[in-house]
């Protein structure tokens, strides 16, 4: 008996996740910090008690709660690559952000960001400063409601390029225009109107919907990049009691933190949801199954650590992909 092939695709190519800013998976059960993955430290804060419902992300009730991600997260970056997976309720009104990272200004607009809203119709933009400068991109329609979509928003100021995709589809795109660009100019890279389920405007909305698996790059992802961030994978409910039910839920809930940046030893757990879990190495010699590691001396190297869920006859696999440092890096 194995679990459906959805486990196979829960991983991110290596070459994405190494360049990570910030990976906030949003699966946190209790408490007001959302928890970043990338390595780099920068925790995300839940605000005014949104539900917390673990893989099934966050809901957010669009009266007042949102999360607060970290200041100046666009810094020195003259390209960047943001992507969430979002599920709309039928009630959210219109305007509003899925995510959005600037600055607001005293008289309450927005004054220099990015974001991705689902309506009127699916939209993403980047400005210096107001809406009328706005390089956006506009798709035909507005975002489905009560179904989980993948939004990835790709902005590469050196080649005048942005681009929003939907569920690994590529949607639109522009190029050449005057009003793209560097991200890390906005604020002169000071930015505090962070937000996942705000907008830089406080008079839009707030989003009523549910959010998770939130990742911003330093870089523009490339197609193959963009195509991986494919459609979400919907797996069971916490509290479901069949044995694939049970790995299904064992691999969405595993971590293994700070993969994008190995250089000492790493903790690979050996049970999840009480189901337990062995480890393969594609590289033992520089990663073993024991999460020993023995850095490289002249370049970096991605090591494909699978985990295997094992579970009253139930089996499946989900693969993580470690960035070991070189010696010296």
């Amino acid at each position: 008996m194995h679990v459906s092939p959805l486990l196979t695709v829960i991983a991110l190519a290596a070459t994405a996740h190494s360049r990570l800013i910030m990976y906030l998976p949003l699966n946190e059960t209790s408490g007001t910090q959302a928890t970043d993955y990338s390595g780099n430290n920068r925790h995300g804060r839940y605000v005014n008690g949104p539900s917390l419902q673990g893989p099934n992300g966050v809901r957010l009730d669009g009266v007042d709660d949102y999360i607060q991600l970290p200041n100046d997260l666009m810094r020195n970056q003259y390209s960047i690559s943001a992507s969430i997976e979002v599920n709309i309720r039928s009630e959210q009104s219109n305007y509003y952000f899925i995510f959005g990272i600037g600055n607001t200004g005293s008289n309450g607009d927005g004054n220099g960001y990015i974001f991705v809203t689902g309506d009127p119709e699916l939209r993403a933009a980047i400005t210096l400063n107001s809406y009328d400068n706005e390089a956006e991109i506009r798709t035909n329609g507005p975002l489905q409601r009560n179904v989980w979509k993948t939004i990835t928003f790709v902005i590469e100021s050196a080649a005048g390029r942005i681009g929003l995709w939907q569920d690994g589809v590529y949607l639109s795109g522009r190029t050449n225009n005057d009003n793209i660009i560097a991200p890390g100019a906005i604020g002169t890279g000071a930015t505090q109107a962070n937000y996942i389920g705000r907008s830089t405007y406080r008079n839009d909305k707030y989003l009523a919907g549910s959010v998770r698996n939130f990742r911003l790059w330093d870089h523009a992802l490339s197609t193959n990049e963009a195509q991986a961030l494919g459609p979400p994978q919907i797996g069971p409910q916490p509290g479901d009691t069949s044995v694939e039910d049970r790995v299904t839920l064992a691999l969405i809930m595993l971590s293994v933190p700070g993969l994008d940046n190995v250089r000492g030893n790493i903790n690979l757990p050996t049970t999840s949801n009480g189901v337990q879990i062995s480890w393969a190495s594609s590289d033992p010699d520089i990663i073993d199954t024991r999460g020993v590691v023995n850095r490289p001396f002249d370049e970096d190297v991605v090591v494909e650590l699978k985990a295997r869920a094992s579970f009253n006859g139930a089996s499946g696999e989900r693969s993580f992909f470690a960035v070991v440092r070189m010696v010296g890096a």
